[in-house]
This record gives C-alpha cells, structure tokens and sequence, in this order.
C-alpha cells in the first residue's frame, strides 16, 4: 500500500515538475526573443533635445490642410519637378514617373525606371544651351538620366567600388554638376525601420559630374543623409540629416570652403528634401513629426532593441500624423512653419515653390497637394 502511495506521489511530482517545466519554457521563450534574439541593427546612442513643436516658431496652424489636392492612381510621388510648361513630374512606389498637368489635374505615364524614383531635375541650360535630361535618383538603381530621346540610362551607381545604395535628393550647379545623397550605406529604402532604430552615421553627400562622369564623396558619417539643396550663389550646398532632425551646411566656395557646420537644428521633424525658393531662401519639408517615445528610447542601445523586436514581431507601420513645410531664410532662420494635423495632407516629402505656388509631395499618399506660398505678396 505504501509503495503504491509513494509511486503515485513521485507520478504527481513528475507531472507538477513536467508542467512547470513546460511553463517555464511558455515564458522563457517570449522573454528571450524579446531581450536576447539577434536584431541586426547596433544602435548609435544620442540624446536629442525637447520638441519644440507647438512653440514658437514651430506653433501648429494647419495651414497644409488648406491644399487643393490632384489624386493619382499610385502612391508616393515623393519628389517633383516642374518642366517650362508648367507639367509636374513626379515618381511613384510602383516605379513609373508621371507627367501631371495641375491645370486640369490629368496625368500621363512617361517611363517606369523598373526601381524607386524619389527627387528628380531637369539638367538646365548652362549645360545643354535647352531644358535637357530629366536626372533622376533612384533609391536601389543610383542616379539615372531620362534623355530628350527618350534613353533612360545609368549616370552612376557606385563611388570608390562601393554600391550607391539609396540615391534620395539632388540640385544641379550651373556647370553641370549633380550634388546627391546617398541616404544610407547600411540600409536600403525597404529596410527603413531598421535605418531608424540604429541611426547610424552611414549617409554620405556625392557629387557626380555631368562632363566627365566622375563620381565623388564629399561628407560622409551623416545620420540618413537626405535633402540636397545648393546656394542660389552655389557658395554651398545644404544636406538634411533625417535621423538627428537637422539640416548641415557644407561650403563649396569662400574662406570656409570644405568645411560644414549647422545650418538648422533641434526641428521638430523627420527633414527631408529641400529645395531652393525663388527669393534665395529654401524650404524644407519635415515628412513626420517626432514621437516622444522614440525621443526617450534614443539614449539607451538596450531599450530600442527591445522595441524594435516587437515592432518587427507586430510587423509595425508609422503612423503619419504630422507633416510640415519650413521656409528658412539663407541665414538658417525660420521664417514660415506650415503644419497639418491628421489631414488628407500627409507625409510631406518635398516642397517646391513656383510662380506663387507650393507643390506638395509625398512619400504615401496618393495625391499631389497645392496651396498658396506665404513668401508671395
């Protein structure tokens, strides 16, 4: 009788041990993914300033929500160029570029670069004596050239045997050549959660010369090198740095040449392209406003692999609630703040001003935005 009580005891604490084994294991394997599961990012440690959204000169107005819209069918027309007959070019998630005529809102199919076109330029007449080539970045394919032939060719796709990665924005001097940005050595543009939780000084300022074909590093060790924008002087030429919330100045000419230094920091935004005004000034469009969680996580190395384990556990989308449109004068000062606030104007990616207009790209939505410029009398 005894034996049988013992064996039918050591059966049960077999069982309790098998189930709290099997618990352990239920709440060990969660806890491990979540602090101890390979993530692939090593994130740059860095602690930003307060927000200065809502103060002056960032007060929100939601004055982008006045936009008159021009609805396409595809998403992301996240840079633009304007041809002499007022037709707007502008590049799509699926690959297409599109012409887009703003009087009657009719758009028309041009090419497909087979990648993702993000800022384009036509090459001016200092270089052709006509509007010539539509030069275009493309994140995965570089920099491209979309010919009065009709030819879509590779101007470059590499500098010093390493891959140009993400082409973003770029200007043109008057002697022909491309100042671009290669947003990021490490991540391409399908990996941009990943660019944002490391932060990692991989970004660069290239140069590639129309004439010789000679592609050049300028800066290197930017934080997602971003908005390219050349002085109207060309003295210098502005580079966004998207993941410290900043705009750099480096200068081509003058005492201070091959030098940078800040142009515009602590902005209460993601900067993206820039493009220059028609007074000399240059605006900037801030795709997404900051989040306060991810300002705090910016610190600690530990808490953003966390976090970025259950974002990619829950397959994590932003969620673009703000956008802005700055307007800085050559001096870095803001001038105009434009905002909007969960509207149908949202992530702002480019802000080009022409004939007393601003036109509004963006990097998700569906649509083309249009409003007054402030600038304008």
């Amino acid at each position: 009788m005894y034996g049988n009580f013992n064996q039918g005891e050591r059966l049960l604490t077999f069982k309790a041990k098998n189930i709290f084994g099997a618990i352990l294991i239920l709440v060990s394997l969660p806890i491990g993914y979540l602090f101890f599961w390979p993530v692939g990012i090593s994130p740059e440690v860095w602690t930003p300033e307060k927000n200065p959204a809502g103060m002056f000169p960032f007060e929100r107005n939601n004055r982008l929500a006045d936009a008159r819209l021009i609805e396409l069918d595809g998403y992301g027309p996240e840079g633009s160029a304007i041809a002499d007959n007022g037709f707007i070019f502008s590049g799509l998630s699926d690959g297409r570029i599109i012409a887009i005529d703003p009087k009657t809102n009719d758009f028309t199919d041009i090419l497909n670069t087979g990648g993702r076109p993000l800022a384009m330029q036509f090459a001016r007449e200092t270089i052709t004596g006509v509007q010539s080539d539509l030069i275009i970045c493309d994140a995965p394919l570089g920099l491209l050239a979309f010919t009065q032939t009709g030819e879509l060719k590779t101007l470059t796709n590499e500098v010093y045997g390493t891959p140009i990665r993400f082409a973003d924005d770029l200007d043109i001097s008057s002697d022909g050549v491309v100042w671009f940005s290669d947003a990021s050595t490490r991540h391409g543009i399908h990996d941009m959660v990943y660019e944002g939780m490391e932060t990692p000084a991989a970004g660069r300022l290239l140069t590639y010369d129309i004439k010789t074909g000679k592609t050049e590093i300028v800066l290197d060790g930017l934080h997602f090198a971003n908005g390219v924008a050349l002085a109207e002087d060309e003295s210098f030429v502005l580079i966004a740095e998207t993941y410290r919330y900043r705009v750099q100045k480096y200068w081509i000419s003058g005492p201070k040449a091959g030098q940078a230094e800040i142009f515009a920091e602590n902005l209460p935004g993601y900067p993206d392209n820039i493009t220059r005004a028609p007074d000399g000034g240059f605006w900037i469009a801030l795709v997404n406003g900051r989040d306060k969680t991810l300002d705090k996580l910016m610190p600690s190395s530990f808490m953003r692999k966390l976090v970025f384990r259950i974002m990619k556990l829950i397959e994590f989308e932003p969620l673009w609630e703000e956008t802005w449109a700055l307007y800085l004068d050559q001096n870095g000062k803001v001038v105009h703040a434009l905002d909007a606030r969960h509207s149908d104007i949202y992530a702002v990616t480019n802000v080009k001003e022409k004939n007393g207009l601003l036109f509004l790209s963006s990097l998700q939505n569906n649509a083309l935005g249009i409003i007054p410029s402030p600038t304008s009398p």
